[in-house]
């Protein structure tokens, strides 16, 4: 065959054909790529365990888009119990969370209408907690302890179970109390530990202890003690007006240094959290944790102590 002049073979003038077509198909290729919109892109950095009693945990997603922008974000819970969450922000705190494996998705949509999804999975352990208190199932084996205004030894009682409810505290929901000047226990669902100055109206010291036990030595830094209480009004000038938290050696309650002493401040936010070290090394043996509330409308609930690590 001849092409202008020029004299080639059948063979060279296929292949010729052959690579003329590839590289067309090439360029073409290329093009249509360039013109093929991208859905958005998700990074999320690793979450593996929460330990309680810590029960929330942040999680950071970075989003971006090549071609376009991020036009809306949704993350769902899969799998797992309790958890409080906004869903429409690329990073998440994640609160109310309970003991159990988790996983949550993030849906993300650009301005195209084109999606990514990614998932994430954490745990939720109890391992470190030492000791639980929380009330909502019994009184927690608190009775009366010295330093306070009625007998010792009395066991803690439901609020209902008592007309006097001057002198020591109660167990209770917020229901069950009466208002006082305008303080109510709200913000608190369950069962807590708590004055009824409602009902009571006088100024008294409510004293109560409880026998918990270490199985072994800890450091002082590896252990910490949480709780939530509630204190938000300030009536220190009518006296004493305090929350105090004491861990003490079993038989000598107020007869020697506390190895934990924790001192709660007025916060008019209402029911709030609580975190504190202990003062020195916890010996394996018995102690006696020790609430003292002192003058007006005080209450604690969801005492954990823990280990740091």
């Amino acid at each position: 065959m001849k092409i202008t002049g020029t004299s080639i073979t059948k063979t060279a003038f296929n292949l010729m054909l052959t690579a003329v077509c590839i590289l067309a198909f090439i360029s073409c290729s290329k093009d249509e790529l360039n013109n093929i919109q991208q859905p958005p892109n998700i990074s999320i950095k690793v979450v593996e365990t929460v330990y309680l009693p810590n029960n929330s945990v942040d999680i950071s997603a970075t989003l971006s888009d090549s071609d376009g922008k991020i036009k809306k974000i949704l993350w769902t819970k899969v799998k797992g119990g309790t958890a409080d969450f906004k869903n429409d922000e690329a990073s998440i705190s994640i609160s109310n969370l309970e003991k159990g494996d988790y996983q949550f998705k993030i849906t993300v949509t650009d301005d195209d209408n084109l999606t990514s999804e990614k998932t994430v999975s954490f745990k939720v352990d109890d391992s470190r907690i030492l000791h639980k208190i929380d009330f909502d199932t019994s009184n927690e084996d608190f009775k009366t302890s010295i330093r306070g205004d009625f007998p010792i030894g009395k066991a803690l009682v439901n609020v209902s179970e008592s007309t006097n409810h001057c002198g020591r505290s109660f167990r209770g929901k917020k229901e069950d109390f009466l208002d006082w000047k305008g303080y109510s226990y709200k913000g608190n669902d369950t069962f807590f530990l708590a004055t009824n100055m409602g009902s009571c109206g006088g100024i008294f010291t409510s004293s109560f202890e409880k026998e918990i036990t270490f199985s072994e030595d800890h450091n002082k830094e590896e252990i910490e003690i949480q709780f939530d209480y509630y204190m938000p009004g300030d009536f220190s000038k009518w006296g004493a007006y305090d929350l105090n938290v004491f861990i003490f050696p079993a038989d000598k309650v107020f007869n020697t240094t506390p190895i934990a002493r924790l001192d709660p401040k007025i916060d008019s936010k209402g029911w709030t959290r609580f975190k504190g070290k202990f003062n020195a090394k916890v010996l394996k043996g018995k102690y006696k944790l020790v609430i003292v509330q002192k003058g007006a409308q005080t209450a604690i609930d969801n005492i954990n102590i823990y280990k740091t690590k």
